[in-house]
């Protein structure tokens, strides 16, 4: 395609949830320079980016768990064009830069973290986070909600809590591992435990006809976007 045409010109918006930020930061500029294309993202919860697709949001491309990807998909039909499945993450722990990963294979060893951590952050459920309402829905499985209340902080983004563990503000932070991985100012602990963790799915989706949209779920396909997708800790569908 011609690069004075003005799709070229106008940017792709992208609407993708935080569990694909270091992926869609990594390979933005590398569609930049392949394509002469920029992209316009907005970063939010899942639960956030269905309801503003449901709500009629123009976008080209949409980045969400599969279970929200199929919402949209069954309310607005026809309007997906291309989808391609990212692979999952499943929720982790953060804590301080150096910190060695912690022993939390079992309940039992997860709960003593828990128990011991002097504070903890995570992000808002109320805003859709699927991290955040995953763990709410742990601590009172763990019978900790009433215990812990005191030294729970939360955050709009999961990545947020992140960041305040970076600074010292909170001991441990909860997020998906994609938002934990990637980041060189804080230690990847470790995942939680079953029956308490959540592996989520995630799918991108083209929702215009754009050929631009359609280049970078190519991208996202191909070699580099394989190993953006591992960097920052996806895995396969199918893996455990």
């Amino acid at each position: 395609m011609p690069n004075d045409l003005p799709e070229r010109r106008v940017p792709l918006r992208v609407l993708a949830a935080g569990a694909a930020k270091a992926v869609v930061s990594t390979l933005a500029p590398l569609h930049q320079s392949r394509f002469g294309q920029m992209l316009d993202v907005t970063f939010d919860t899942v639960g956030a980016l269905r309801d503003r697709a449901l709500q009629g949001e123009p976008a080209d491309i949409l980045i969400l768990s599969d279970t929200a990807m199929r919402v949209v998909d069954e309310a607005l039909p026809r309007t997906l064009r291309v989808t391609r499945d990212l692979g999952r993450t499943g929720i982790g722990l953060a804590g301080a830069a150096g910190r060695e990963p912690t022993d939390i294979a079992t309940p039992e060893s997860f709960r003593d973290l828990l128990l011991n951590a002097h504070s903890i952050g995570y992000a808002d459920p109320a805003r859709g986070a699927t991290a955040g309402t995953q763990f709410a829905r742990t601590l009172d499985q763990l019978g900790l909600t009433v215990r812990l209340r005191d030294r729970l902080s939360v955050f709009a983004f999961g990545v947020d809590a992140v960041s305040a563990v970076s600074r010292g503000e909170v001991e441990i932070a909860v997020s998906q591992a994609t938002e934990i991985v990637p980041r060189p100012e804080v230690s990847f602990l470790g995942l939680f435990p079953e029956p308490y963790q959540l592996w989520t799915c995630y799918q991108a989706a083209t929702l215009s006809d754009r050929e631009d949209a359609k280049a970078f779920l190519d991208l996202l396909g191909g070699s580099e976007g394989t190993a953006a997708l591992r960097h920052s800790g996806f895995v396969h569908s199918e893996a455990a």
